[in-house]
């Protein structure tokens, strides 16, 4: 898995390529600990364009990740999620709590309003 970090008017993209699974989930946690320790509220955006697989695993570890940014009063979301995912959050139910979005400027748009 690659991240590639970027600002965008105080929120903090991640744009994700490869796989989100047991071999990968430790490197996603540890981008995200830097800017959740140090910027608050901390507005998260997750670009999942480029994502090719996520297992269990994975997306335990977005969820985990989700209930801490909002713990801390931040916000995630996430944009162009490919179908095959959004089947996935669809089957566990994880679409009823992520907020995602078609583009990656329609969340970002909501995410500097709040």
């Amino acid at each position: 898995m690659r991240i590639i970090q970027t600002e965008k008017n105080g929120v903090f993209i991640y744009a994700i390529k490869g796989e989100i699974n047991i071999d990968t989930a430790s490197q996603l946690k540890k981008a995200f600990k830097t800017v959740s320790l140090e910027h608050k509220p901390c507005k998260i955006l997750l670009n999942l364009g480029e994502v090719e697989y996520i297992d269990s695993l994975g997306m335990a570890s977005l969820v985990e990740l989700k209930k801490k940014i909002e713990e801390m009063r931040g916000f995630m979301y996430f944009s162009n999620v490919p179908a095959k995912i959004i089947s996935i959050f669809g089957i566990t139910k994880l679409a009823k709590i992520f907020r995602i979005f078609d583009t990656e400027e329609e969340a970002l748009k909501e995410l500097i309003e709040r």
